[in-house]
């Protein structure tokens, strides 16, 4: 038993990816938007609602995958990624020169702007009951903040941090 663990936590240092039990599997995230850890990810389940703060994995969405391609070509588009739930029905979110608010809390900067020719959304927008807005830890996340709210059907499954 305890070489098969190992066997199957070295692979999952290798693939990020072991599956676990009731559909669940781990996840080791390698990209830097969200704390390099392990995370169990359960697949989404329609009856269970999303809470904010709660991490999600989805795919990128394909009508961004050439400009993620042209600003950060070591990104595989094929992998899908992890964010958090940062807005979720009703929710204003706003955007203007200074960077952008949820539900009027500033703080959310927009740091890829300057660096690489995307837009972000402008004006304030109110996350749909069939949306979700999704950010990553760390302010240069290329994230909701650049693409705006994700529709609910694109997530795969909710995870929570292992170690």
């Amino acid at each position: 038993m305890k070489r098969l663990l190992t066997m199957l936590l070295g692979f999952s240092l290798m693939s990020g990816l072991v599956v676990w039990g009731q559909g669940s599997y781990l996840v080791r995230n390698i990209g830097s938007s969200m704390p390099a850890r392990r995370y169990l990810c359960t697949p989404l389940r329609e009856s269970r609602a999303l809470e904010l703060d709660q991490v999600v994995l989805f795919p990128w969405p394909e009508a961004i995958q050439e400009t993620l391609a042209r600003i950060a070509p070591f990104v595989d588009v094929a992998l899908p990624c992890l964010k958090q739930v940062a807005g979720l029905a009703g929710d204003v979110v706003c955007w203007d020169a200074d960077g952008m608010t949820i539900n009027a809390r500033p703080g959310y900067a927009l740091p890829l702007l300057a660096r690489y020719p995307i837009e972000a959304p402008s004006g304030c927008h109110v996350v749909s009951g069939t949306d979700v807005f999704l950010l990553g830890t760390d302010p240069h996340s290329f994230d909701s903040r650049y693409i705006g709210p994700l529709p609910l059907t694109s997530l795969q499954a909710t995870c929570r941090k292992l170690w």
